[in-house]
């Protein structure tokens, strides 16, 4: 490698960056061929790897001994391993360095109060190794480094940020001092400029980015010449600030490679052009000239932009492209993604990583843990034992058998199973015959491993007790079995060893929020059948000179690609800026460069973008949207293709079912009930069923078909819905030890607001801190909080009950249910149940005996007086928000509803036939649609 040669070589968009590379290696070393081992190319990813290998073979057209092909990272580590002249410090893991923070922080609780130390931990950890990368080091002095965020706020004093000023400078004495060299940036750099020594004849391939800390270890070998640097960009246009940025850290010129003129390349060099041109101007200067390869796609949903990509992706093979690669930085997208290729038969290799904590794995942890605070309530430990990880007796097997159990006592669970505190594996042992003595056993030992109450204890004591808890119950040897399961425990493992030696204390709820947060930042990548077809999936970072037949670039939204700068939770973009932190102008070039390498490093490139919630507009990227409107200004046909995603929603294009099917219309199902099969228990939501489609009970109770869980659902109305009766629940009696006691105070509304206010406090809190909606849920219920007090004091005479469950006998069925709350006078009993949602029935639909929730639990209760439906969402005038029906009128319909239930058990007994009502408003919340094919046989009908 020559000192004259510019070592800054830039390949501008549009070029196939691996082949161009390849060919100009191959040139320059030709009279070393077929040898070329003396070679290093540090790769800005390493999914360029196989792909340049591939070229060099190409280029060479023979066999190669291959040059060492290696990352940034590798290349310092390799130093750091033993190659270095004077011994290196190990470096600590990025979570052991949060650990030591987050330990730090909780002897500083009056610092920044109510703040989670460990999220704090994570800010400051980032912030500090910013600091490394960047070659920032902040002042000695406390005093200098307010003065110098004093001036960066452009503010007169600082005493509002004294505290933060304090506490950043305060730890970042402590980290350097303690931590110094092992800290992970400060490691990296130190090997870095270690291998730096006798670095010779190595390229740098696709670096479009370098830290100033890492520019200037290598500035003076681009300089000597015994370094090149080759990436994809231009100098020019906004979409060249990035690589100018990077030139001018190193302190050389760039050389641009052209790439051959298109019609894309001059629709995107107009679109990233600077000046103040109009729009109009700079399309007078194209010349269309056909299509330009580019299809922008809206999606109605995210479950239809789901579907159009997996759409494009089959198109796209089925046609014959072998590189497809998906890009998309949308995690839920791409579970839903997944699911459908798969049923393709086509394997989607994720090159992100999936969370561990949406694995099932995680999940069924999640329960075992869930069992042992909950005191084995049936409901995490009927999780556990059907999760498939959880190993019964070797010879006795029983888990199926008592899931099934509890599958019956879930439908209608006893009082005593469902409010027993902490004697609920005694209770459980009992209501299901005892038949399972050394598995209950067995629980109970492994639960005495992880006694998750009394006072702080050091964490890592509680990572071994977690440990020893899934070996004694049995979970480690089915996580073993499981890709996820077995990173899960390697992730407590690693857990483990990062708390070992460190004195932090904590409560079991830290250490499981702690364990929680640590599963959410841990990924995993499942194996991928090498039978199938595969699809990659990256992100827009790791696309550093992606070249494929077609690229489906998803989630191409305002929000996804270079658009609004995002928040920072240690100081804002001005002061990162003053401090020498890269601010998000830098990291928006960067994004905006890589967009448009993305944009032409495949003949077709579809983005898709949809509205985050159903109903709303999709918005694209501003760039994308300028992008069309230029084409279109250009002459060029329009960019969206509406097409596809007509497509994407028709049953044609579905994988079909891979068994043959009757495709004649179907009858009307109606089956008929086995007596064997009938539930002696009937509770509110099962009477409501059995009325509006007889078929929707038969399967949801005689065949016991659950519904599927969406993994990605949203947080539904239900979530505000609970909040709201745990604060009426807590109102009248102390259930939660959490929340404040039951309401003592005097009868009048002013007072009674004010408690239900510190209820809602209390109950909202946990939420606030981790979910945005719950900001909505608390003045929601603050809006409604006036009349509720009103009626609380105005019904203050009578004696309250709260979530109460009355079982009993009648018409031959065990009637049940949770009746939300029961107000006692000499007159008779007042029924009341809360809706938070919009669906209220009226009194209309109860006194026909379309709606039996509320005449069903009268039926539960002596002596009912009336039944009233409270209205608490929404905003309503206090007369519409009680739906009542008094004694006059309660008396003949429960008479009537009676009757109905004797001859509804009379004719399930005797077989009657269960037939599917059809009726729309039913079947729009069915989740047993796929089975009674209601579309065919209504079509036939």
């Amino acid at each position: 490698m020559s000192p004259s040669r510019t070592p800054l070589l830039l390949f501008a968009p549009g070029t196939a960056f691996v082949d161009q590379v390849a060919r100009r290696l191959i040139d320059e070393h030709r009279q070393r061929l077929p040898d070329l081992s003396g070679l290093t190319l540090v790769v800005a990813t390493p999914l360029l790897v196989r792909p340049l290998r591939e070229a060099l073979v190409r280029a060479a057209g023979a066999a190669l001994l291959m040059p060492q092909l290696l990352s940034l990272t590798q290349l310092a580590a390799r130093y750091r391993a033993g190659d270095a002249p004077a011994p290196l410090s190990a470096p600590l893991s990025a979570l052991a360095c949060r650990l030591q923070l987050a330990e730090w922080l909780t002897r500083l609780r009056s610092v920044f109060p109510g703040r989670d130390p460990m999220q704090v931990a994570d800010a400051l950890f980032q912030l500090f190794e910013e600091l490394a990368l960047n070659a920032v080091q902040l002042p000695e002095r406390l005093e200098d480094f307010a003065e110098q965020l004093r001036i960066a706020y452009a503010a007169p004093e600082l005493d509002a940020l004294s505290r933060e000023a304090q506490l950043v400078h305060q730890l970042w004495r402590a980290y350097t001092e303690e931590i110094g060299d092992r800290a992970p940036a400060v490691a990296h750099l130190r090997a870095l400029q270690a291998a730096c020594v006798d670095l010779r004849d190595t390229w740098l391939i696709g670096h479009d980015h370098l830290s100033r800390a890492e520019a200037r270890l290598l500035a003076p070998l681009l300089a000597e010449g015994r370094l090149a640097l080759w990436s994809r960009g231009r100098s020019r246009g906004r979409d060249g600030e990035a690589p100018n940025r990077l030139a001018s850290l190193l302190d050389l010129p760039a050389l641009e490679v052209p790439a051959q003129s298109t019609a894309r390349g001059r629709l995107l060099d107009a679109l990233f052009a600077l000046g103040d041109s109009s729009l109009a101007e700079r399309a007078r200067a194209l010349a269309a000239s056909g299509p330009c390869g580019i299809r922008l796609v809206a999606a109605s949903s995210p479950e239809h932009e789901a579907r159009i990509v997996e759409l494009a992706v089959r198109e796209a093979l089925l046609a014959g492209h072998r590189e497809v690669v998906v890009v998309s930085g949308d995690r839920r997208l791409a579970r839903r993604l997944r699911a459908l290729l798969e049923r393709a038969g086509i394997a989607l290799d994720d090159r992100i990583g999936w969370t561990l904590s949406t694995s099932r794995a995680a999940a069924t942890l999640s329960a075992w843990l869930e069992c042992l605070e909950t005191g084995f309530h049936y409901r995490p430990l009927l999780d556990l034992l059907k999760s498939g990880f959880f190993r019964g007796e070797p010879v006795e097997r029983p888990e199926p058998l008592l899931a099934a159990r509890l599958d019956q006592l879930l439908h209608f669970p006893p009082r005593d199973l469902k409010t027993a505190p902490r004697a609920g594996l005694a209770a459980l042992q009992k209501l299901v015959d005892d038949r399972w003595p050394a598995l209950f056993e067995r629980l109970q030992r492994a639960g005495s491993e992880l006694p998750v109450s009394g006072p702080p204890r050091l964490a890592v004591e509680w990572a071994r007790a977690t440990l020893a808890s899934l070996n004694g119950v049995g979970l480690s040897a089915g996580f073993a079995d499981d890709d996820a399961g077995s990173q899960v425990i390697a992730a407590l493992r690693q857990l483990e060893q990062a708390l070992d030696g460190l004195p932090l204390r904590l409560r079991w709820s830290e250490f499981r929020a702690l364990l929680d947060r640590h599963l959410e930042t841990s990924t995993f990548r499942p194996e991928v059948d090498p039978g199938l077809p595969r699809v990659p999936l990256l992100t827009l970072d790791q696309t550093a000179g992606l070249s494929a037949d077609v690229i489906v670039l998803a989630s191409a939204t305002r929000a996804a690609l270079p658009g609004a700068a995002p928040g920072e939770v240690l100081f804002n973009h001005a002061v990162r800026a003053e401090l020498g932190l890269e601010g998000w102008p830098v990291r928006q070039a960067l994004g905006l460069s890589r967009l448009r390498g993305l944009l032409e490093a495949a003949p077709t490139v579809i983005a898709s973008y949809a509205a985050a919630e159903d109903g709303d507009t999709p918005q694209p990227s501003p760039w994308l949207e300028a992008l069309a409107a230029q084409a279109q200004a250009a002459g060029h046909d329009p960019l969206h293709d509406s097409a596809l995603a007509a497509r994407a929603g028709l049953a044609a294009t579905r994988i079909a079912p891979r068994v043959a099917v009757d495709l004649q219309p179907q009858a009307m199902p109606a089956p008929m009930a086995s007596a064997a099969l009938l539930p002696s228990h009937l509770s509110a939501g099962s009477h409501q069923q059995l009325i509006e489609c007889p078929y929707r009970w038969h399967a949801a109770k005689n065949l016991r078909l659950d519904a599927g869980q969406d993994p990605d659902a949203e947080p539904d109305r239900s979530d505000y819905g609970d909040r709201v009766h745990r604060i009426l629940c807590a109102f009248h009696e102390q259930r939660d030890p959490a929340l404040p006691p039951p309401y003592a105070g005097p009868a009048a509304a002013e007072p009674i607001a004010r408690y239900l206010e510190t209820l809602a406090d209390a109950v909202f809190a946990p939420d606030l801190a981790s979910r945005p909606m719950a900001a909505v849920w608390q003045r929601e219920f603050a809006r409604v909080r006036p009349w509720l007090a009103a009626q609380l004091a105005e019904r203050s005479d009578a004696r309250v009950q709260v979530e109460v469950e009355l079982p009993r006998e009648h018409a031959g069925w065990t009637l049940g249910g949770l009746v939300d709350r029961i107000e006692h006078r000499t007159e008779g009993a007042t029924i009341v149940d809360y809706k938070t949602g919009s669906r209220v029935p009226d009194a209309k639909a109860m006194v026909s005996g379309e709606a039996v929730q509320l005449p069903h639990y009268a039926l539960a209760v002596e002596d009912p007086a009336a039944i009233e439906y409270w209205k608490l969402g929404g905003d309503l005038a206090a007369h519409k928000r009680i739906v009542s029906l008094p004694d006059e009128t309660l008396t003949p319909l429960l008479s009537a509803i009676e009757t109905r239930l004797q001859s509804l058990r009379r004719r399930l007994e005797a077989g009657h036939a269960l037939p599917a009502n059809g009726a729309a408003a039913v079947c729009e919340h069915c989740d047993h649609s796929g089975l009674c094919r209601r579309g065919s046989w209504v079509a036939a009908s």
